[in-house]
């Protein structure tokens, strides 16, 4: 297994944050895709109740589903083989990544904008 890590680690990013590597607190690396804004969006009100809130429950089954797809191993991350310490850094990580607000500084490679060699960059979730 794994060394564990404080936060998740952004490798790589493509298309705007809309295609993310990271690795995460466990050490593995998984890919995170956006299905689109539409699509977050529509989850978004299929999941929230003017009574019960938002069920972040369902939430982080779709992002689980759709959205995290382990890179170099088979482990895809459900709510039921996740640590329970890791449910609220999952959770923080999915509003963060459905919303754009990932800070997205590439691992080890150069910013085409200033051609700045850019280093693995922490996420603090």
């Amino acid at each position: 297994m794994a060394a564990k890590i404080k936060n998740p680690i952004i490798e790589s990013s493509i298309d705007d944050g809309k295609d993310v590597i990271i690795r995460f607190t466990d050490g593995l690396k998984y890919r995170l895709q956006h299905p689109g804004n539409r699509q977050v969006l529509q989850w978004e009100k299929e999941h929230y109740s003017i009574t019960t809130g938002f069920d972040e429950e369902s939430m982080l089954d779709k992002f689980f589903e759709h959205c995290v797809f382990p890179e170099d191993h088979g482990n895809r991350p459900t709510l039921e083989s996740i640590s329970p310490a890791d449910v609220k850094t999952w959770s923080k990580l999915m509003h963060k990544f459905f919303s754009g607000d990932i800070q997205v500084i590439l691992a080890n490679s150069t910013d085409h904008a200033s051609g700045k060699k850019n280093k693995s960059q922490a996420m603090e979730a």
